[in-house]
């Protein structure tokens, strides 16, 4: 906000679902599964430092320029930022000596331009500061009917002793205090409370934006966004371009590619289905079924197999080429005889070498036919287990 307008910003967030990593089996920890809720990539934020001694300012400016990191999970892919200088000051609202008339009486109005925390007399927390303690030295009383406040509570993480520190409890940002007083002066120092050297205190007293007209009507109007190189209007035209909307699209694609295929896969199942079920009813069959569901799903996850569609073909249909190693699970006992009719065998293997061809040089052809084995497989052992 400035003292004419209050200006729109967008902030823009992702959530990402983590896991955490078991180092002894080389996966996934189970039941260790969370998530971030993070700012995006890109995103300006504006803040200054206000130093009491300006000795102190060529050393705190030295020290917080360049690339620095911020926030939690520093280790991981967050907290990442580029600190410099800004050229020219943004606009900001600031405090006023005019005094708000409510009924014929005199109220200084406070607004928290920053989290806020106090203490009472005994060093305890407290939600109800008094007059002086916001700032008002010849402050009467805190209306607090004709104020509005919000609260917090955190516990703040120490990464240096790696624990949490006692709890905190204060006034949320935004939150507005209306003190009666007779007389006021803008005090020289414009932060309060306590924790002032982590960014707590800023107060700002009769902003422009809080003051009313005639009928108690605020004054506050909304500017519309049309120039970019405001710096209290944060610009997403990069992030937009070469983040958002690039990894939307990437993602649609992506997602377009694995339904195609999917659905290709449920369509090339559902045809043999159609066409061959007649030759594969009965509770025999299912098991069968059953066990080259089974059969595929363990070469799948066979991690030291590298061609799976041969070992497959090869542990169902044997070898052809050498009669003794023609020990394929369908082509030997009693299975051999019944696949052998009707050209069971010859069906399926050949709806196999197909599947090969039309997935043929694609990316991950291997894993797409081993799905379609599986799920052709599910699918036929339970329309012949369930067969009337």
């Amino acid at each position: 906000m400035d003292d004419k307008y209050a200006k729109p910003v967008d902030v823009f967030t992702k959530y990402s679902i983590k896991s955490a990593y078991d180092k002894d089996k080389r996966r996934s920890e189970d039941e260790k599964m969370f998530g971030y809720q993070a700012l995006t990539k890109g995103l300006s934020l504006y803040f200054q430092v206000d130093a009491a001694d300006e000795r102190l300012a060529d050393i705190v400016k030295k020290a917080l320029i360049g690339v620095k990191s911020i926030g939690r999970s520093k280790t991981a892919e967050y907290g990442l930022v580029e600190i410099n200088v800004l050229d020219k000051p943004y606009s900001q609202a600031h405090s006023t000596e005019n005094l708000i008339s409510i009924d014929g009486k005199q109220y200084v109005v406070v607004y928290a331009d920053s989290r806020l925390i106090f203490f009472d007399d005994n060093g305890m927390p407290t939600l109800q500061p008094t007059p002086k303690q916001l700032g008002v030295d010849r402050g009467i009383e805190v209306d607090m009917n004709k104020s509005q406040i919000r609260i917090f509570q955190y516990s703040p993480y120490n990464s240096k002793r790696c624990q949490y520190d006692s709890d905190r409890y204060g006034i949320e940002k935004g939150s507005v205090f209306v003190v009666r007083t007779d007389c006021f002066k803008i005090p020289a120092d414009s932060t309060v409370g306590y924790y002032k050297n982590e960014g707590f205190g800023k107060v700002l007293f009769n902003p422009s934006f809080l003051c009313t007209d005639e009928n108690g009507m605020c004054k506050i109007s909304f500017k519309e966004r049309s120039n970019e190189t405001d710096l209290t209007y944060r610009s997403h035209e990069k992030l937009n371009s070469s983040d958002i909307d690039n990894v939307l699209i990437e993602y649609l694609r992506n997602k377009n590619k694995v339904a195609f295929v999917q659905n290709n896969i449920f369509k090339s199942v559902n045809e043999f289905i159609k066409l061959n079920f007649e030759l594969f009813k009965g509770e025999s069959f299912a098991s069968q079924w059953g066990t080259i569901r089974t059969e595929a799903s363990r070469i799948q996850k066979d991690t030291s197999i590298k061609n799976k569609v041969e070992t497959l073909k090869l542990n169902l249909f044997g070898c052809k080429d050498r009669e003794d190693d023609s020990k394929g699970y369908l082509t030997h006992g009693v299975e051999a005889k019944k696949w052998d009719e009707k050209n069971r065998i010859i069906i399926l293997e050949k709806f196999i070498t197909e599947q090969e061809n039309n997935y043929k040089g694609l990316q991950e052809c291997e894993t797409k036919i081993m799905e379609i084995v599986i799920n052709l497989a599910s699918q036929m052992a339970k329309k012949c287990k369930n067969y009337d």
